[in-house]
C-alpha cells in the first residue's frame, strides 16, 4: 500500500484497501477534527463549562513598532536548585500576586505561609476545574492557608473564560512570566522557561490585568502593554500576524500544535523558510515528524516539553503560558510576553540547539 500525500508531504495515517473509501474517510476525519477544534464551535459534555466570548481584536498596522526592548533574565528548567532563587525573589515585597493553573509545590506553599505570617499580603488566583482534574488544588490551597488573614485564594469561576491557564508572579518591584505551573515537575522534571524582569511599565500593566481578573472586570485592548499577549484578547491576532510576517525562520519549542488555522499557516510557511520545532514526545504529536520532515520537527521525551516558546526571524521571541490550540487562543486566560533583546534571543537559540542535537530523529514511515 502507498502512503497518503497531502500538500506533497508524506503523511501516513492508516491504510485502506480501496482508494475511494480511503479518500472519503480521510476527508471526513479531517473535517471532523477541524470542526471540533474550530474556535467558533462549542462542544459541551455534561456539567457546566465556561466559554469565553470571542474577541474581535484587530492589530493596528504599526503595532510592532510600539514593542519595547524589555530586558530581564530567562531561566530554563529543569533546575531543582532554582526553586530557592524563585522563592528568594518573593522576599522583601509587601505584596505578592500569583495567577496560575496549578500550585502544588510544597516548599513554595510553606514559603508563602511564612511570608503571610510576617505581614506580606498575598493574593492567589487559580483554576478551580482543571482538565481531567484528579484533585481540587483550589480547595487544598484554601484549607492549607485557612486562618491566615493576609492570604486570599480565589478561583476563576467568576471569569468568562474556559481555563485560567496563565502563569504569572507579581511582586512590588518585579515579575515572572512563565510557561510553568508552580509544581515539583516545573523545577525538577520539565523543560520550562521563566522570564524575570523589573520593567516598571510591564509590571504596572500586569498588576492592572491581575486586579481586573480578580474582580471579574472585562479586559480591554487599552489595558495591554505593547509587549503583552493576552488570551482571549489579542492572542490569535498577534501569533497569526507574526507567523505570517516571518521571512527567514520560525523556531519553536512547545508542548503541541493542534489549532487547525495555525497548523495550516505554519505548514505553508515551512515550505519557504527555515522551520525547526521541538514538541513533546507524546501520542498527540507522533504524526508531526511525518507531516513535516526530520530536519524540521523532532520530538523530545526527556525532559518533558511543557515550555511554550516561539522565535520569529531570530528577532522576536514569545514566552508564556499559551499552547498552540484553539482553546488557548480563543477561550482561556493566557499571558505571553514579546522579547526583542538580542542577548535573550541568543540564549534561547543556544538552549534550543542543545536540545535539538540531543534528540534522535524519528525515521520516516
Amino acid at each position: 500500500m502507498s502512503p497518503i500525500y497531502l500538500n506533497d508531504r508524506n503523511y501516513t495515517l492508516f491504510y485502506l484497501p480501496f482508494y475511494p473509501m480511503k479518500k472519503l474517510l480521510i476527508t471526513l476525519i479531517f473535517a471532523l477534527i477541524a470542526l471540533f477544534l474550530s474556535p467558533g464551535v462549542e462542544f459541551r459534555f455534561g456539567g457546566e463549562e465556561k466559554w469565553a466570548e470571542k474577541s474581535d481584536f484587530s492589530l493596528s498596522q504599526d503595532w510592532l513598532e510600539h514593542v519595547e526592548n524589555v530586558t530581564g533574565t530567562i531561566v530554563q528548567m529543569p533546575n531543582p536548585d532554582y526553586l530557592k532563587s524563585y522563592e528568594s525573589s518573593l522576599e522583601n515585597s509587601p505584596m505578592i500576586q500569583l495567577q496560575t493553573y496549578e500550585f502544588t509545590e510544597k516548599h513554595l506553599k510553606s514559603k508563602l505561609k511564612k511570608l503571610a505570617e510576617n505581614g506580606v499580603k498575598i493574593q492567589i488566583m487559580i483554576e478551580n476545574k482543571k482538565y481531567q482534574q484528579f484533585k481540587n488544588t483550589y480547595k487544598e490551597l484554601q484549607n492549607y492557608f485557612s486562618g491566615l488573614q493576609n492570604i486570599e485564594v480565589k478561583s476563576d469561576e467568576h471569569l468568562p473564560t474556559q481555563y485560567l491557564h496563565s502563569k504569572i508572579t507579581l511582586m512590588q518591584s518585579g515579575f515572572w512570566i512563565q510557561s510553568s505551573n508552580l509544581t515539583h515537575s516545573t523545577f525538577a522534571k520539565n523543560r520550562e522557561h521563566l522570564f524575570r524582569s523589573e520593567n516598571p511599565k510591564v509590571l504596572k500593566n500586569l498588576h492592572t490585568l491581575f486586579e481586573k481578573d480578580r474582580k471579574g472586570e472585562q479586559l480591554l485592548p487599552s489595558d495591554l502593554h505593547p509587549n503583552l499577549v493576552v488570551c482571549n484578547l489579542n492572542c490569535r491576532a498577534v501569533i497569526t500576524e507574526l507567523i505570517s510576517w516571518a521571512k527567514e525562520s520560525i523556531i519553536m519549542q512547545t508542548q503541541y500544535l493542534n489549532d487547525p488555522a495555525l497548523f495550516g499557516l505554519i505548514a505553508k510557511k515551512s515550505e519557504t523558510l527555515n522551520f525547526k520545532a521541538i514538541f513533546s514526545d507524546t501520542e498527540t504529536n507522533q504524526s508531526l515528524p511525518d507531516y513535516f520532515w526530520t530536519h524540521q520537527v523532532r520530538l523530545m521525551k526527556k525532559p518533558y516539553v511543557h515550555t511554550k516558546m516561539i522565535l520569529i526571524d531570530k528577532k522576536i521571541l514569545l514566552l508564556g503560558s499559551m499552547n498552540l490550540s484553539a482553546n488557548s487562543l480563543d477561550n482561556n486566560r493566557e499571558i505571553w510576553i514579546l522579547l526583542i533583546d538580542s542577548k535573550l534571543i541568543a540564549q534561547f537559540l543556544s538552549q534550543f540547539r542543545a536540545d535539538w542535537e540531543k534528540i534522535k530523529p524519528k525515521n520516516k514511515i
